[in-house]
């Protein structure tokens, strides 16, 4: 094992370091960890920068919250003198550059830049106190009752002005890397982050959002331009009623987004009453299932995870053709995502080489639906799993505040066996009477890698296997990767080997190969 995942390493980074910048594949591959690219010292936002462009990684996922960059966020009024529509108001001097949390999300920025990873800034959760109705019933992620939305658009204009590629703060030298993703908010439909949810039988949050939205997006775009702005950025469950600390299922909170009830018949109410249409250039989403496999849908027609991403890119074609939403809200970026492993976390619900299997089958039908424009995946290593012990061994199976074992290295940086799966993506699944064969060599930008797919035969040996591409024609044992590195490779047989490995060919003719995956079935868990 140590052996194969060290051969395995070599190639992944060997394809990566040679990979030219530009990118052709059909989705964008994406990791958010907050705690090693914001939050570690300056060697984990190397270390962890250097990982995301071995892995493959297209951009990274950074949380900037507005309450933590905000001068004096617990104080009623705002501070005297603060322009927050300026950048250099969240780093005033150089004396104090070093102490500012906005120090932190340059550092990522820069550091991504110098490994070829791009960013993706969710301008979120929650306000400083100054410029919102209260904290709501908890406080641990800022201000979330009723954020001020020309408050949220003055910040959202001053992060977008100082990442435009051509901002240098405090009259420097220096001019920061373009960002050119931006997520509003974070999970408005869950209380945590925005409150009130309901208000008698109405999601309000939807109305709170949407004056959000139409404040900040035109404030990102008038400096810069070239930007794409995500809304949206839900939670996949909820409920269709409540009170105000209930959470909004994805589907009616996106039909009050665009002021249609459930026929999609105009409303005219509250929020709804001087309706302008929903502006975006992308709808975010977080489709987990975290204790079922992602091929499992679930019967709530209101819920949305990724056994049922139709529901909502189906939903958003048909606000698009009404003009009630932005006709680039069509595209879907699924911004979080992940399965914890119990290892060493007894109650957490997979094993690691589950975890592995779930996130490709995740992939796979996710890719599926023509409007995923990017997948991904929430956490590069775990996170206070001391904290997730402790409640585990007093038999607790209630989550630490802030624990989550979804990484794909241990908190350590100690490789699960999905280091090694994420890069180098198998999947080998029955789909009627043929076998399919999903793979993505993540790290390949430019194509043209040779792929041999081998199955296990009885006696212990490996043998290629002829394969034909997704839409049929002559089969062969091998084949060449398009630029981005996905494929989807088929093959008829009545008795299909029980695993599956691919080789690629390194440019010193040398092959190397995944790790065996076993076939499996979309509908249920996979092996352990």
């Amino acid at each position: 094992m140590r052996t194969r995942t060290a051969l395995i390493a070599v190639v992944i980074t060997a394809l990566a370091l040679g990979a030219a910048p530009a990118r052709a594949a059909p989705y964008e591959t994406m990791i958010q960890d907050d705690n090693v690219l914001v939050y570690g010292s300056d060697s984990d936002v190397g270390t962890g920068m250097g990982l995301l462009r071995n892995l493959g990684v297209d951009r990274a996922r950074i949380t900037l919250p507005w309450s933590l960059a905000a001068p004096r966020p617990k104080d009623p009024r705002k501070p005297r003198g603060f322009r927050a529509d300026q950048p250099d108001a969240y780093a005033p001097s150089v004396r104090k550059y070093r102490s500012t949390f906005i120090s932190r999300v340059d550092r990522a920025v820069i550091v991504g830049a110098a490994y070829g990873v791009k960013i993706d800034l969710d301008l979120g959760f929650g306000a400083p106190r100054w410029a919102a109705a209260g904290f709501g019933s908890k406080d641990r992620f800022g201000a979330v009752n009723r954020p001020s939305p020309a408050e949220f658009a003055r910040f959202a204009r001053a992060m977008a002005r100082r990442y435009s590629g051509r901002f240098a703060p405090l009259h420097g030298k220096v001019v920061l890397p373009q960002v050119d993703v931006f997520e509003l908010w974070n999970e408005p439909n869950v209380p945590t982050f925005l409150q009130p949810e309901w208000q008698n039988g109405v999601p309000v949050a939807a109305d709170q959002y949407r004056a959000m939205v139409q404040a900040a997006y035109p404030a990102v775009k008038a400096v810069n331009r070239g930007a794409k702005v995500l809304i949206g950025v839900t939670a996949p469950g909820g409920g269709t009623r409540g009170g105000a600390i209930s959470p909004v299922a994805p589907i009616p909170f996106l039909r009050r987004l665009a002021c249609v009830d459930a026929r999609l018949h105009r409303v005219h109410d509250g929020g709804c009453r001087h309706f302008r249409r929903v502006p975006g250039d992308g709808l975010s989403h977080h489709p987990y299932a975290l204790k079922s496999p992602p091929g499992v849908p679930t019967s709530d027609p209101n819920i949305v995870r990724v056994a049922n991403l139709d529901r909502i890119t189906n939903l958003t074609q048909r606000l698009v053709s009404r003009h009630r939403f932005a006709p680039g809200t069509r595209d879907l970026w699924l911004t979080e995502f992940g399965y914890e492993t119990n290892d060493p976390v007894r109650t957490k619900p997979w094993t690691l080489d589950q975890q592995s299997r779930l996130l490709a089958q995740a992939e796979y039908l996710s890719q599926r639906n023509p409007h995923v424009r990017a997948i991904t995946q929430f956490l590069l290593r775990d996170v206070l799993t001391a904290a997730a012990l402790r409640l585990a061994r007093r038999g607790s199976s209630a989550r630490a505040p802030g624990s989550w074992q979804t990484g794909l290295y241990y908190e350590d940086f100690r490789p699960k066996p999905s280091a090694f799966t994420f890069p180098l993506t198998l999947l080998p699944f029955r789909d009627g009477s043929s076998v399919g064969i999903f793979g993505h060599v993540r790290p390949d930008r430019n194509g043209g890698l040779a792929i041999r797919i081998e199955g296990l035969k009885p006696d212990g040996t490996w043998e290629a296997i002829d394969t034909s591409n997704a839409s049929g024609g002559d089969s062969h044992p091998g084949f060449v990767t398009q630029p981005g590195g996905v494929f989807l490779r088929r093959f008829q047989s009545s008795t299909p080997p029980g695993s599956y490995r691919y080789g690629v060919q390194l440019p010193n003719g040398n092959w190397v190969y995944t790790l065996p995956q076993p076939l499996q079935d979309l509908d249920r868990a996979p092996p352990k």
